[in-house]
């Protein structure tokens, strides 16, 4: 009897993990592959861009670079691992590998669909596009990426006129009464600022040019909503300043990430 209860114990183990390693596999490549019923667009047309002969590139004057309507999906001037950002919804730093072409040669893509899609059935369509006319290949991983990371300072923060937990009842005509050329952010949390400063980069790096890089990260472990007050001052004093005033700075650390990482992709050939 305990020999056949053995046998059957064994049995069911191997049935439960012959399903759980036919669900994980299932699961690695379920994102990549193209199925017979993933979304397609009925008429997709992808071309080199233009704009790589003026250097334009997304900044260029006109349309914006990527827009999505009921039945349409238009990219200008966007390079793969652009287009990936959006198709994906990943950061640009976090996207790692692929040929040199992938972040420097750029492409006007114009899809449209017979019947309306969300947006959601768009991203769908565009992955397949890029899997079937870029031969887009790909895996994830957990990598420790260098980031801009929002963090205590090493005295600690200076909480004071400056910087402080949101006042309730405190009407917001008193906050709002600051001098010229102090820029006041109320009942925020640090992430809030963190993304604030992801926003506006070009007013405290001194080496943007006016795109968006890096996101900030908040790293700092301070919960709670604060006002905060920042001096508006030259870029290159500015993170000095925001250190001194609130005992918080923007420093570049390794922080582990789930990344985007391009196996293999290929030139998409003109239509």
């Amino acid at each position: 009897m305990r020999a056949e209860y053995r046998h059957a114990v064994h049995a069911f183990l191997c049935f439960s993990f012959s399903i759980v390693a036919g669900i994980s596999f299932a699961a690695t490549i379920a994102e990549q592959a193209t199925p017979e019923k993933a979304p397609i667009f009925d008429v997709a047309s992808v071309k080199p861009s233009s704009s790589q002969i003026s250097g334009q590139g997304a900044g260029r004057k006109g349309p914006p670079p990527f827009t999505i309507g009921p039945k349409q999906l238009a990219a200008r001037g966007l390079t793969l691992k652009r287009l990936i950002s959006h198709a994906y919804s990943v950061e640009g730093s976090l996207i790692l590998g692929g040929p040199i072409w992938t972040e420097n040669e750029r492409y006007d893509i114009e899809a449209k669909t017979e019947s309306p899609a969300t947006r959601e059935e768009m991203m769908l369509m565009l992955r397949t596009l890029l899997a079937d006319r870029y031969q887009l290949k790909f895996h994830r991983e957990s990598k420790a990426v260098t980031q801009n990371a929002l963090v205590v300072a090493k005295n600690g923060p200076k909480y004071g006129p400056r910087f402080h937990l949101a006042q309730d009842g405190v009407p917001p005509s008193a906050l709002d009464k600051r001098p010229v050329g102090e820029i006041p952010i109320k009942g925020k949390t640090m992430k809030d600022l963190a993304y604030f400063l992801t926003d506006n980069q070009h007013m405290w790096d001194p080496d943007a040019d006016g795109r968006t890089g890096s996101p900030v990260l908040d790293q700092t472990g301070l919960a709670g909503v604060y006002d905060i007050v920042m001096r508006a001052v030259s870029r290159r004093d500015w993170l000095a300043v925001f250190e001194q005033d609130l005992g918080l700075k923007v420093e570049m650390r390794k922080i582990p990430s789930a990344v985007f990482v391009i196996d293999s992709a290929a030139t998409p050939t003109s239509n």
